[in-house]
């Protein structure tokens, strides 16, 4: 199908940061009401995986062959090895992409390299089973929430109430997704043992083909792996795939070896070329490391040491900073812009401008994470700049110690990237400038360990480097924490 995907289990992570609170995020991203468009995963039975669902596994490491090479072509990492992985076309540009799901929020990445998400919005619940597809042939991939037999579809990746709700198969179905016949729109079948029940339409009733293909143990990926524009089944056993380019039972059309039995395999057009091919997520992991002595000792503190020994020291520093190269301000997602999705974020008892669909705040209170203060926001001239959104790696730090040798397009997503801003008070974060982790820290002394343990997940996730400063510290402060 044009770029959704198929999915797998398996691994376990390199440096993972739990969930650091100097966000303050007061009961958090509420969980709105979607799940994000992915591709490839079976949900249901424990030994299969299909288009539609979330990849399984852990890892950060992605490794994708454009053919079925048995060598990956592209290599990068993405998110945090514990993160929840789709796959699916978001932007519509015929290339399938990841996005990760923390909770209730997704993150949305359009390129298959490293770097932060070139978007993020909430849907669902946190616990909901979400499925990926392009719902109504419009080219993007977007989101429906499975709860039992019933079927929450959203044709946007926005939050909100879900654009249709369908009844299809049973509570306890093994559920995969797929265009079958060819028309542009992905629909679900359900697979109970080795029988498949395929559906051409989003709608209850029958299925409209019933075929058998493999074993009932086996796992199952979805893909168009000829580029009929159909897509068709391929069962994985250890590290070979048998594919069929046909729905129906009998010998695979082709066999072909890729990645290691304990890969977490992944399905989609990496290039764009109309034919889905095979990628795998991998856990690197790095030396075991000992919990710090002190009296910390959290893992999110440990993890954070670990990748201390991962992230370059910087024995320089890149000059020509231009704060232009990472875009003309804040960029507007799905109708709404950074600056007030972050203020939804962080700020508790908000109203809302009239006719903004839930996006401009007028009014919040801030448990302001840098002072300890709890600071009243009121939109307008001169009240505004009470709270405003510090990038916890300062753009200009960033510049110097390595985002000089990135794209604009990648300098434009880090600007963007929720995961480093923070609503805070407005004078405190003037005071700091493009201050590094080493050269200032909050004034509130509650908030040193998760701004450093932060600091250093973004600065790991974006293969920045530290100053010498920056890692004296850290190494002296982690252990504590």
């Amino acid at each position: 199908m044009n770029g959704t995907a198929g999915h797998s289990q398996v691994g376990a992570p390199p440096p993972t940061f739990g969930s650091v609170n100097v966000r303050a995020r007061a009961g958090a991203v509420a969980a709105a009401a979607t799940v994000m468009a992915m591709a490839g995963v079976l949900v249901g039975a424990p030994a299969a995986t299909a288009k539609g669902g979330e990849v399984g596994g852990t890892g950060s490491s992605y490794y994708l062959s454009d053919t079925f090479s048995t060598k990956a072509n592209v290599e990068f990492t993405y998110g945090r090895p514990g993160d929840e992985v789709f796959v699916g076309d978001w932007d519509g540009d015929g290339r399938d992409t990841l996005a990760i799901r923390r909770g209730a929020t997704f993150h949305v990445r359009n390129t298959n390299t490293t770097g932060g998400a070139d978007y993020t919005f909430t849907y669902g619940r946190p616990g909901d089973i979400v499925l990926a597809g392009d719902w109504n042939g419009d080219g993007r991939d977007t989101l429906a929430v499975r709860r039992g037999p019933v079927y929450h579809v959203k044709n946007t990746l926005t939050g909100g109430p879900a654009d249709q709700e369908v009844v299809y198969g049973r509570a306890g179905d093994a559920v995969l997704v797929g265009d079958w016949n060819g028309d542009g729109t992905d629909t679900f079948a359900v697979r109970r043992g080795a029988e498949y029940h395929v559906k051409n339409s989003i709608a209850p009733g029958k299925a409209d083909k019933v075929a058998v293909y493999g074993r009932p143990g086996d796992s199952v990926y979805v893909g168009d792996f000829d580029g009929d524009t159909l897509d068709t089944f391929t069962v994985r056993r250890g590290a070979q795939y048998f594919i069929a380019n046909q729905i129906r039972a009998g010998e695979a059309d082709r066999t072909v070896v890729y990645g290691r039995s304990t890969d977490t395999t992944m399905v989609g057009d990496w290039n764009g070329d109309g034919v889905d091919s095979l990628g795998v997520r991998r856990d690197v992991q790095p030396a075991p490391v000992q919990p710090p002595d002190g009296p910390g000792g959290s893992s999110e503190a440990a993890q954070a040491l670990a990748a201390l020994d991962r992230i370059d020291v910087a024995t320089s520093l890149a000059g020509g900073y231009d704060r232009d190269r990472f875009g003309s301000g804040w960029a507007t997602t799905n109708g709404c812009d950074t600056r007030n999705r972050v203020l939804n974020r962080d700020l508790i008892n908000i109203s809302h401008r009239a006719g903004t669909s839930g996006c401009i705040v007028e009014t919040g209170t801030l448990q302001d994470p840098y002072t300890g203060k709890t600071i009243n926001f009121v939109r307008g001239v001169g009240t505004s700049n009470a709270v405003q959104i510090d990038h916890v790696v300062a753009v200009a730090s960033a510049w110097r110690l390595g985002a000089n040798a990135w794209t604009d397009a990648e300098r434009r997503a880090f600007y963007n990237d929720l995961d480093n801003l923070l609503a805070v008070d407005g004078p405190t974060n003037s005071s700091k400038g493009d201050s590094t982790l080493g050269e200032w820290q909050p004034p509130n002394s509650a908030a040193h360990c998760a701004y450093a343990i932060t600091y250093i997940e973004v600065t790991y996730e974006y293969d920045l480097a530290l100053t010498y400063g920056d890692v004296a510290y850290a190494r002296e402060l982690l252990p504590t924490c």
